[in-house]
């Protein structure tokens, strides 16, 4: 078995046998973006988003999927239910630590246009995701396709929360004023 150099092993001994389990730890641009988050979910009086694996696979497995197709449309067939926020930047070459401000950010800068009485509105919806009360679990994703032949290319930020927000009719329960 090949473990990544960030995997923890624990060792049990129970009746003679031995199980094995494996954490893998949460990459630095992960808890970046997941710190980011938790900050402006303070703001909003709601707990922290904790660190999810699977949601991490998955979410890099869902911005690999649209940085093949060269478009952020929702359509990623991986986030099994998860909510899902998307950010995209054509040309450059930011860091992964850089995607995880950059997305995060950007998705909280639509926080003025929110109407706490209100339900979803497309513009509100990457600020309302990350702030939903009853998402508890965090993963977050990069991922980057050079275009080939000069033309340049793509690089993709993607966040999955579980339980899913942006339920309608939930809003308000959701979606705490600062």
């Amino acid at each position: 078995m090949r473990l990544k150099a960030s995997t923890v092993i624990t060792v049990f001994l129970f009746s003679g046998l031995i199980l094995l389990t494996q954490v893998a730890a949460e990459e630095g641009y992960q808890l970046i973006a997941r710190e980011i988050h938790n900050q402006y979910r303070a703001i909003h009086h709601v707990s922290a988003l904790n660190s999810d694996e699977d949601l991490h696979n998955r979410a890099v497995m869902c911005a690999q999927y649209y940085a093949t197709i060269r478009t952020i449309n929702h359509s990623c067939p991986f986030k099994n239910g998860a909510g899902e926020n998307l950010w995209a930047q054509r040309g450059g070459n930011p860091t992964n630590d850089d995607v995880a401000r950059n997305s995060s950010n950007s998705w909280y800068s639509e926080e003025p246009l929110h109407n706490y009485n209100a339900q979803f509105t497309p513009a509100t919806g990457h600020f309302t995701q990350m702030v939903w009360k009853n998402s508890l679990n965090f993963g977050f994703g990069v991922a980057r396709l050079n275009f080939g032949f000069g033309l340049g290319n793509m690089v993709v930020g993607c966040a999955l929360y579980s339980p899913q927000g942006n339920v309608i009719g939930q809003f308000q329960d959701n979606v705490i004023p600062p």
